[in-house]
Protein backbone atom coordinates (compact mmCIF):
# COMPACT_ATOMS: atom_id res chain seq x y z
CA UNK A 1 0.00 0.00 0.00
CA UNK A 2 1.45 3.29 -0.84
CA UNK A 3 0.77 6.86 0.84
CA UNK A 4 -1.79 7.61 -1.28
CA UNK A 5 -3.91 4.47 -0.55
CA UNK A 6 -2.97 5.05 2.99
CA UNK A 7 -4.58 8.50 3.45
CA UNK A 8 -7.24 7.78 1.35
CA UNK A 9 -8.18 4.65 3.86
CA UNK A 10 -7.57 6.58 6.91
CA UNK A 11 -9.61 9.55 5.68
CA UNK A 12 -12.27 7.10 4.79
CA UNK A 13 -12.49 5.72 8.35
CA UNK A 14 -12.75 9.17 9.60
CA UNK A 15 -15.57 9.86 7.41
CA UNK A 16 -17.39 6.98 8.50
CA UNK A 17 -17.12 7.23 12.11
CA UNK A 18 -18.01 10.74 11.73
CA UNK A 19 -20.96 10.30 10.23
CA UNK A 20 -22.42 7.37 13.05
CA UNK A 21 -21.27 9.29 15.95
CA UNK A 22 -23.81 12.36 15.68
CA UNK A 23 -24.75 15.49 13.44
CA UNK A 24 -22.61 17.92 15.36
CA UNK A 25 -19.47 16.93 13.15
CA UNK A 26 -21.12 17.77 9.81
CA UNK A 27 -18.36 20.30 10.02
CA UNK A 28 -15.74 17.80 10.04
CA UNK A 29 -17.43 15.57 7.90
CA UNK A 30 -17.42 18.18 5.02
CA UNK A 31 -13.34 18.67 5.92
CA UNK A 32 -13.01 14.91 5.50
CA UNK A 33 -14.77 15.12 2.44
CA UNK A 34 -12.86 17.77 0.87
CA UNK A 35 -9.90 16.40 1.74
CA UNK A 36 -10.94 12.46 -0.06
CA UNK A 37 -12.06 14.91 -2.81
CA UNK A 38 -8.38 16.17 -3.15
CA UNK A 39 -6.74 13.26 -2.86
CA UNK A 40 -8.85 12.02 -5.84
CA UNK A 41 -7.52 14.37 -7.75
CA UNK A 42 -3.47 14.01 -6.63
CA UNK A 43 -4.81 10.10 -7.66
CA UNK A 44 -5.85 11.04 -11.40
CA UNK A 45 -3.00 13.13 -11.59
CA UNK A 46 -0.35 12.49 -14.44
CA UNK A 47 3.26 12.41 -12.46
CA UNK A 48 6.06 13.35 -15.40
CA UNK A 49 8.41 11.06 -16.55
CA UNK A 50 11.51 11.49 -18.21
CA UNK A 51 12.37 10.53 -21.23
CA UNK A 52 15.01 8.51 -21.25
CA UNK A 53 15.63 8.15 -25.23
CA UNK A 54 16.60 12.08 -25.19
CA UNK A 55 19.03 11.89 -22.51
CA UNK A 56 22.52 12.89 -23.16
CA UNK A 57 24.46 9.93 -22.73
CA UNK A 58 26.27 11.16 -19.36
CA UNK A 59 22.92 11.63 -17.60
CA UNK A 60 22.51 8.93 -14.80
CA UNK A 61 19.50 11.09 -12.94
CA UNK A 62 16.47 13.39 -13.67
CA UNK A 63 14.77 15.72 -11.70
CA UNK A 64 12.21 18.66 -11.60
CA UNK A 65 12.77 21.73 -9.53
CA UNK A 66 9.62 23.23 -7.66
CA UNK A 67 9.08 25.54 -10.91
CA UNK A 68 8.63 22.84 -13.69
CA UNK A 69 12.08 22.65 -14.52
CA UNK A 70 13.56 19.14 -15.79
CA UNK A 71 16.82 18.56 -15.28
CA UNK A 72 19.76 15.91 -15.98
CA UNK A 73 22.10 15.10 -13.39
CA UNK A 74 25.62 13.19 -14.03
CA UNK A 75 25.35 12.19 -10.45
CA UNK A 76 22.67 12.20 -8.02
CA UNK A 77 21.13 15.65 -7.10
CA UNK A 78 20.49 16.97 -3.59
CA UNK A 79 17.77 19.02 -2.53
CA UNK A 80 19.29 22.85 -1.62
CA UNK A 81 16.71 25.02 -0.04
CA UNK A 82 18.40 28.51 0.44
CA UNK A 83 17.00 32.14 0.91
CA UNK A 84 17.64 32.44 -2.77
CA UNK A 85 17.02 28.81 -4.43
CA UNK A 86 15.13 26.19 -3.71
CA UNK A 87 15.73 23.11 -6.21
CA UNK A 88 17.49 20.00 -6.78
CA UNK A 89 21.56 20.68 -7.68
CA UNK A 90 24.48 18.55 -8.54
CA UNK A 91 26.33 17.32 -5.34
CA UNK A 92 29.82 18.37 -6.28
CA UNK A 93 31.94 21.54 -7.85
CA UNK A 94 33.25 18.28 -10.14
CA UNK A 95 29.95 17.93 -11.24
CA UNK A 96 28.93 20.76 -12.16
CA UNK A 97 32.57 22.06 -14.22
CA UNK A 98 31.97 18.30 -16.32
CA UNK A 99 28.62 20.17 -17.56
CA UNK A 100 26.76 17.50 -15.53
CA UNK A 101 23.56 19.34 -15.64
CA UNK A 102 21.53 20.08 -18.32
CA UNK A 103 18.13 21.79 -18.59
CA UNK A 104 15.74 18.66 -19.73
CA UNK A 105 12.33 20.54 -20.34
CA UNK A 106 9.61 22.93 -18.68
CA UNK A 107 6.56 20.96 -17.57
CA UNK A 108 3.14 21.97 -16.38
CA UNK A 109 3.04 20.28 -12.78
CA UNK A 110 -0.55 19.34 -12.02
CA UNK A 111 -1.98 20.40 -8.76
CA UNK A 112 -1.12 18.06 -5.93
CA UNK A 113 1.98 17.12 -7.36
CA UNK A 114 5.08 17.15 -5.55
CA UNK A 115 8.03 18.30 -6.98
CA UNK A 116 10.41 16.63 -4.64
CA UNK A 117 9.22 13.27 -6.08
CA UNK A 118 10.30 13.81 -9.30
CA UNK A 119 13.62 12.61 -8.92
CA UNK A 120 14.85 8.98 -11.09
CA UNK A 121 18.07 7.21 -11.50
CA UNK A 122 18.55 6.49 -15.20
CA UNK A 123 17.48 2.88 -15.36
CA UNK A 124 20.18 -0.03 -15.51
CA UNK A 125 19.06 -1.16 -18.93
CA UNK A 126 18.83 2.34 -20.79
CA UNK A 127 22.14 3.03 -20.14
Amino acid sequence: MNEIETCREVLEQQLYVASCVDDSLSPRMKQLSAALSWLATVEAAQMPQPDWSTAPEWAMWWAVDPNGWAHWFQEEPVLALTINYCGWIAKTIQGLQQGAELWAAELDLALGIDWRLLKQRRPQEDK
